[in-house]
């Protein structure tokens, strides 16, 4: 099995990032907080991007053609639909070879994802015109947080960035994109009606009932693993829309299932029985859409388990259609060892995938009343309004540090010479570019985070309905996960994370924080915070350098402006409506918070404000 994915040492996320990834950062937080208070003088940059990119699209009009079935939409011809006759089937067992060739040299490959990629630019940027046309910035800005959740707001934009590459206008318009995808599915509806919502229907007790897809376990780093049974889906059973709903609903779920600083998810599509009557491209194209645009950068692996020589055929259209970032995720296995790569064989099903888990999927039928809490609109609005606020300071927080990062880097030619447009970047230390303030801001940022995740472990129960995995046990209401897995030799094997980021324990750091803060003389007497006269013990820990690989767009180039400091007490925000006998072994899997919610002074995230 390889080495477990290391969140805390990855680039270009949390506590790892260089000096033109910290700026894109704050750029990206600046433009998109300008956009949320005045759209319609702030997306001119958008639009002026948008206007470059179709330039460049008409220069290289040549390649479109070649692309043409990638990106138009063709229709999938019929002789693959679900009454197609069935070729010839060998009886030798299919490899990765038989489907899976090696194009990262073809250079018709590499132009047509080049395409793609424009015509993804494009269209997300127009959906961000149009979102902030029709709905405003107070939608948008509802809308991200709606999208941040529980989780560090800066491991969300962070996505955003790896995701396009560190392109500033690209990873915004990605942000308006996927705001104005959950306003027109409406997202936030779909997950507090919960399963109940589409339950409502007989489509929608099929997809449930029939076992469809589930979320069943981890990885060793608390990746949840989503398992999709596709022979059980048959296309006449639920409508189209039915399946979107169920789609983005779990989608939101598996978000649930990652405590901090988890982000990503292990897909399996097993194809163990699958057959033509199967397929339903409409649904695979939009879940892979929805992976790589709307959920970006939230995929650690996908495997197609078990694909028959039928599905061979139908592989040859579908990979080029899909995203060259979700494509290059895609793993085709046949054998339980070659899943053992991120997933122990304990942790797999045994009647369906052939592992140790002596378990069999039975959807847990929810219970009446079991999302009355949600009726009580008074606590809702109390909930809602508290945590709203400490959104307000967290901007007013954010501003101020992009404030002084951005203003040094523009006073500092030196630095802009160092960081220039090379992807081989020098990295200078904290000291020699970060100016004073920060390391104050920073620290108060990372408190404000926690405050953040605690208000929505209060606010959750009265926007999210309950699930399968609140009823099975495994989601406990304070965010903490416990998996357990009974395997075929009578044994049971318990994972547990999230004890870290649980609401007490952000709760009791908080507490101790707050009490080390009265006894403290204040750190500032008017409107900003003071440096501390030792500035090197303000901060525990360098955030470790490597070097960027992921882009060669220069985060630098905006013009920064002066912002407000925030007030000690800002004012509070306007409110936008809208079991059996068994030997048990434990895994002590739980990740710490302290690398996404940094809360402690032992954690070594944390920065100390005197």
């Amino acid at each position: 099995m390889e080495a477990a994915s290391d969140y805390y040492s990855q680039p270009g996320f949390r506590g790892n990032l260089t000096v033109s990834q910290s700026l894109a950062l704050f750029k990206l937080w600046r433009r998109f907080l300008r956009l949320c208070q005045d759209p319609e003088t702030s997306s001119a940059s958008l639009q002026a991007s948008h206007d470059r990119a179709s330039q460049l699209r008409n220069e290289n009009a040549p390649y479109s053609a070649a692309s043409s079935a990638s990106v138009s939409g063709d229709k999938i011809p019929h002789s693959l639909g679900p009454n197609a006759e069935h070729p010839a089937v060998s009886s030798a067992y299919p490899t990765a070879a038989d489907f899976h060739a090696d194009d990262s040299k073809d250079p018709l490959k590499q132009e047509d994802d080049k395409v793609k990629d424009h015509m993804r630019s494009l269209e997300e940027s127009k959906d961000m015109q149009d979102f902030l046309r029709l709905h405003g910035g107070a939608a948008l800005r509802r809308e991200f947080w709606a999208i941040v959740k529980g989780e560090h707001p800066d491991a969300v934009m962070l996505r955003f960035l790896r995701a396009r590459k560190w392109n500033v206008d690209r990873a915004l318009a990605g942000i308006g994109s996927t705001c104005a995808f959950r306003v027109e599915n409406n997202v936030s509806e779909i997950l507090k009606q919960g399963e109940n919502g589409i339950l409502r229907t007989r489509g929608g007790k099929n997809i449930f009932y029939n076992g469809i897809s589930y979320i069943r376990g981890a990885t060793s780093v608390g990746e949840p693993i989503y398992i999709i049974e596709v022979a059980n889906h048959y296309s006449s059973n639920q409508t189209a829309e039915e399946l979107k709903r169920a789609v983005i609903y779990l989608q939101e779920m598996l978000g649930q299932m990652m405590p901090p600083p988890v982000e990503r998810k292990v897909v399996i599509f097993n194809l163990n029985n699958f057959g033509l009557r199967n397929m339903d491209w409409g649904i695979v194209l939009f879940m892979a859409k929805t992976m790589e645009s709307f959920y970006p950068e939230t995929l650690a692996r996908i495997y197609v388990h078990g694909a028959p020589w039928i599905f061979k055929p139908i592989w040859s259209i579908l990979r080029p259609l899909l995203d060259p970032v979700v494509r290059d995720k895609v793993r085709l296995t046949w054998k339980i060892e070659e899943l053992e790569e991120l997933i122990p064989r304990s942790r797999l099903p045994k009647g369906t995938l052939g592992g140790d888990l002596d378990w069999v999927f039975e959807f847990p039928s929810p219970s009446e009343g079991e999302n009355d809490i949600q009726l009580d609109t008074a606590k809702h609005d109390e909930l809602y309004a508290a945590r709203m606020s400490v959104i307000t300071e967290f901007e007013n927080a954010t501003r101020a540090l992009a404030r002084t990062l951005g203003s040094v880097s523009d006073r500092n030619g030196s630095l802009r010479t160092r960081i220039g447009r090379s992807s081989k970047e020098t990295t200078p230390s904290n000291d020699e570019w970060e100016p004073e303030l920060s390391a104050e801001w920073k620290a108060r940022r990372d408190v404000l985070a926690t405050k953040l995740r605690v208000s929505w472990l209060k606010l959750k129960p009265y926007v999210v309905g309950s699930s399968m995995c609140d009823r099975w046990g495994f989601l406990k209401p304070d965010g903490i996960i416990t998996w357990d897995y009974p395997t075929v030799d009578g044994q049971v094997e318990t994972q547990t994370f999230g004890e870290g980021t649980c609401l007490s324990a952000l709760e009791n750091g908080l507490a101790e924080i707050e009490g080390r803060s009265t006894t403290s003389p204040p750190s500032s007497s008017s409107k900003t915070l003071q440096p501390s006269s030792q500035r090197s013990n303000q901060r525990e820990i360098k955030a470790r350098r490597t070097n960027d690989h992921q882009g060669s767009a220069d985060p630098t180039q905006d013009e920064v402006q002066p912002l407000p400091q925030p007030s000690s007490h800002p004012p509070p925000p306007k409110q936008d409506q809208e079991e059996g006998q068994a030997t048990t072994r434990t895994e002590e899997n739980s990740l710490p918070s302290s690398r996404s919610i940094p809360i402690h002074p032992s954690d070594p995230n944390f920065t100390k404000a005197s």
